[in-house]
């Protein structure tokens, strides 16, 4: 299982990329979902697909209370993979390193070769995913802590350009929980969120002028984590969570 290539993003805080996120309530996905289609076109690199994502976080929880306090410093570790919806893994996986420092960021992402099939199929407690986090050593990361894989989800998603200002949109729904470390979070369940979430990718801080109608879905800008929000709602009870 071998990293073939290392992608690093640190743009200065006046040129990075911006990220826009509103949620809106779970049942409007699918009408904002329909509505995207008609005013953006389609992204010519990317269809829709189911996103798995396993994160990493330390004993202590750093990463979650990083996110639940708004710490000036964050740092976030995660596996993601992609596969056609309802479909089985396949491809690449990616190792992912995200840090904040206040306003500026950095992203560094390590493209592990073939082998999403293979770890969709693992438990969280097998060894290969505490091997992963030292792929990223040749690119000069180091984790302060023992990080292990705590939580994976899985999500749809559709994605979409908007043609007059180039940003890039996405729309996620079913978000849920697939799988808890043991012992991590007792009686957890995948009752999905009662809320999805559209991101918007561009270079300004306001919302392309294409795309202002989002509104009408309920939906609002939030500086959404799908990681903290997967995990407070798996603490509800379950009856609660699937109403």
């Amino acid at each position: 299982m071998a990293g073939t290539a290392t992608e690093r993003d640190s743009d200065p805080a006046d040129t990075r990329e911006r990220e826009l996120k509103y949620v809106l309530p779970a049942g409007r996905v699918p009408f904002a979902e329909r509505w995207l289609a008609a005013v953006c076109r389609p992204d010519p690199s990317y269809g829709r697909a189911d996103v798995w994502t396993v994160y990493y976080d330390t004993a202590e929880q750093r990463s979650l209370r990083e996110k639940i306090n708004s710490d000036y410093l964050k740092t976030k570790l995660r596996v993601r993979w992609y596969a056609a919806p309802g479909g089985a893994a396949a491809g690449d996986a990616f190792l992912e390193v995200k840090r904040r420092v206040g306003d500026r960021r950095e992203k560094i992402r390590v493209v592990l070769d073939g082998v999403a099939g293979d770890l969709a199929g693992r438990p969280l407690a097998d060894r290969v995913w505490r091997e992963l986090p030292g792929r990223l050593a040749p690119a000069g990361v180091s984790l302060q802590g023992v990080w292990q894989p705590v939580l994976a989800i899985v999500y749809r998603r559709s994605r979409f350009v908007d043609a007059a200002s180039g940003a890039r949109v996405s729309c996620d729904g079913g978000i849920r929980a697939a799988a808890v470390r043991g012992g991590v979070l007792p009686g957890w369940h995948g009752a999905p969120l009662p809320v999805g979430v559209v991101e918007v990718k561009g270079r300004s801080d306001e919302l392309p002028v294409n795309l202002r109608s989002l509104v009408r879905f309920d939906a609002r800008l939030s500086a959404f984590s799908k990681y903290a929000a997967v995990w407070a709602h798996m603490q509800l009870p379950a009856a609660r969570a699937h109403a």
